[in-house]
């Protein structure tokens, strides 16, 4: 007969499972013991391996699945990053800008981040994004306007015909510098977000009870089929039931059937297992206060507010009679109030779980995590190629020289709504740019101010709307209106939870 494996091993693995209690059930007689056993561990109808766990891998998980569904606006756009947070998080991500009223031409961008930090195959210190954004391709306004006026509409009308869907595009690569202090990756923090989480959860590991822990004693005591199944006691085995194949097990107990022992043996593994089940599911529960009450839950707001500093490069390329080429560079420095820097000044670079609650229940910490307000500056430089265009049945020769351009911005953004309701609310985001023009005949120096209001949809959808207010146009000559709407659409394609947290771990029980 095969060795049997002492329930020694059967109470460590059941005393291991998260429980739900539940009334108390008879266990079917057809059934095994690990069967009768999940019977007091299912939880709203779910399997049991769905049931949430809370352990310190799949507590950071889920902090990493908080920050990824955070709506961040649109970032792909010819109006630059239109919020205050650029999202180098997804890894593919793509929005579509659209004007409310005519005139303006539309944008759909694509972006993929390059993991060039994952600390596996890359740990540069930095994230890479490219990006390509496909403008609307118009005929330039100042081409159209060179044209003889009875000829000028219908040339219009002829030019934009001929255009190509594809023949105004940008393609943008980006760097962001990515460490403890910058960037709003997990990875970096993960020691610190694990180091808490299992000082949060130690006391539920394994701690019994005294009652607790005699009635496990019990149950090995009384369930020792090591011996007793083998010698086939009368005391444990019931009647006849001795070598029957369902009553021996060469793995573990929880092979053999309810129905082979005796009913006072049954009714014992039942009342062992009950309250084993009781007393994991008061651990589970007493864990999970612990964790909302000591403040872990807002790490990832934490995170999110993280500071950024990017590089951006970009080239616009233009089909001739759209425009003249475009390079354009830009810095960019953008931080949140309230974040793993400002934690780990106040606790010391040994964050422990007393010092974390005590920095999230400071009046401002509390008020900056409920707006996770963020700021944000940048500057722009611009260089325009060279231009001829000749357009002989139009009477049209038009040439601009090479051009530079600056531009200094910064804006403010913030989740607004009811901070009790959730963390993933909608946000507003204002931006304000001054453009200084040299060397170009035809730009001037202007004014933009941008408003924006994203609308959460899902964890990876959300829809915007602008409002942009210029004080004079961007073309000398024009007559453009001075306030103008968008609308946009947004989607992102995440990692897993457990990429961006930098290691493995189930999903986690907690929202």
């Amino acid at each position: 007969m095969r060795t049997h494996a002492p329930l020694a091993v059967l109470a460590v693995m059941l005393a291991s499972v998260p429980l739900a209690a539940q009334e108390v059930v008879s266990c079917k007689p057809d059934r095994t013991i690990q069967q009768c056993y999940e019977r007091y561990v299912t939880t709203g109808g779910r399997p049991v391996a769905d049931t949430g766990q809370v352990t310190t891998a799949a507590v950071v998980t889920g902090t990493a699945r908080r920050l990824q569904a955070k709506p961040t606006g649109n970032d792909l756009s010819a109006e630059g990053p239109l919020t205050a947070i650029r999202d180098f998080l997804p890894q593919v991500a793509a929005a579509l800008l659209a004007p409310t009223t005519g005139g303006d031409p539309s944008s759909l961008g694509f972006k993929a981040n390059l993991p060039l930090n994952d600390g596996v195959l890359f740990d540069w210190g930095v994230t890479g994004q490219l990006a390509l954004v496909a403008h609307e391709a118009q005929p330039f306004e100042q081409l159209v306007e060179s044209i003889p006026a009875s000829l000028r509409e219908a040339a219009r009308t002829r030019l934009a015909r001929e255009l190509e869907p594809y023949d105004d595009v940008s393609l943008t690569g980006s760097l962001n510098l990515e460490s403890r202090s910058y960037g709003r990756s997990l990875r970096q923090h993960r020691e610190d977000i694990s180091r808490l989480a299992t000082e949060l959860l130690e006391p539920y590991g394994t701690n019994l009870s005294p009652q607790d822990r005699a009635n496990q004693k019990q149950l090995n005591f009384r369930m020792r089929l090591d011996a007793l199944v083998r010698a086939g006691s009368a005391n444990v085995i019931a009647p006849g039931r001795a070598g029957a194949p369902e009553c021996v097990t060469g793995v573990g107990v929880g092979e053999v059937r309810f129905d082979c022992f005796t009913p006072a043996i049954q009714d014992s593994i039942e009342t062992a297992i009950s309250s084993i089940a009781g007393s994991t599911m008061r651990d589970l529960q007493m864990a999970e206060q612990r964790i909302r009450s000591s403040g872990f839950l807002h790490l990832a707001q934490l995170v999110n507010n993280q500071p950024q500093i990017n590089a951006n490069w970009e080239y616009r390329t233009r089909r001739d009679v759209v425009g003249p080429d475009e390079w354009m560079g830009t810095v960019r420095y953008e931080m949140g109030f309230a974040n793993m820097n400002g934690l780990r000044h106040h606790c010391g670079q040994d964050i422990r779980a007393r010092c974390l609650a005590t920095y999230v229940r400071n009046r401002g910490v509390k008020g900056s995590l409920a707006r996770a307000d963020r700021v944000w500056a940048q500057v722009d430089f611009t260089r325009r190629s060279a231009w001829h265009v000749r357009l002989p049945e139009d009477s049209v020769d038009l040439a601009l020289g090479t051009a530079t351009a600056l531009a200094l911005s910064g804006g403010y953004g913030a989740y607004f709504g009811n901070a009790e309701d959730g963390e993933n609310r909608d946000r507003m985001d204002v931006k304000a740019k001054y453009d200084f023009t040299r060397d170009d005949p035809i730009r001037q120096n202007r004014l933009v101010a941008t408003l924006f209001y994203t609308r959460r949809l899902s964890d990876q959808s959300s829809a915007l709307i602008g409002f942009t207010w210029a004080n004079r146009p961007e073309f000398l000559g024009d007559v453009d209106r001075k306030l103008r709407a968008n609308l946009g659409l947004t989607y992102k394609i995440n990692q897993s939870p457990q990429s961006v947290a930098g290691g493995n771990g189930a999903a986690a029980g907690l929202p």
